[in-house]
């Protein structure tokens, strides 16, 4: 019996722990960051995988995104304005569709944010997703050139 009980303690740990998957994401940069700290292409993904995204800043405040589905080779595209504050990067980028339809993604702000970068060479980087209404879809972008 004691045995048993052992295992749904350390069961229902797992699944308390396993909901908190946001408490376990980086946290914003304590540092200053300038535009030219994000200029280049960053890129990340949608749609388990199947659709790559890249989102090329530019050091005057404008940026390019560029969205690659697989199967349809028409690429949409858009342009804007992006900007910093503190560790927030403010922009407006193209969200995934949420009825997992084939149509053209919507405009709307992102919530993401810059972040001390693990990737080597880097001071900083992007932390989001494509869907970003929940932390859980977040992850660092890869910055490509």
């Amino acid at each position: 019996m004691i045995c048993n009980s052992r295992i749904k303690q350390v069961l229902l740990i797992f699944v308390l722990l396993y909901q908190c998957g946001p408490a376990f994401l980086p946290e914003p940069t304590k540092e200053k960051v300038t535009r030219g700290d994000l200029v280049g292409s960053w890129e990340y993904f949608a749609d388990y995988q199947k659709t790559k995204i890249v989102l090329d800043l530019k050091l005057d405040g404008t940026f390019v995104q560029t969205i690659e589905r697989s199967g349809n080779p028409k690429l949409q595209f858009q342009k804007g304005k992006w900007k910093i504050n503190g560790s927030d990067l403010i922009i407006k980028v193209l969200k995934p569709v949420h009825d997992g339809s084939d149509e053209p993604w919507f405009l709307d702000w992102a919530r993401w944010w810059i972040m001390d970068s693990r990737q080597k060479g880097l001071k900083f980087g992007i932390i989001g997703a494509a869907d970003d209404r929940d932390p859980d879809n977040c992850f660092e972008f890869k910055k490509i050139r």
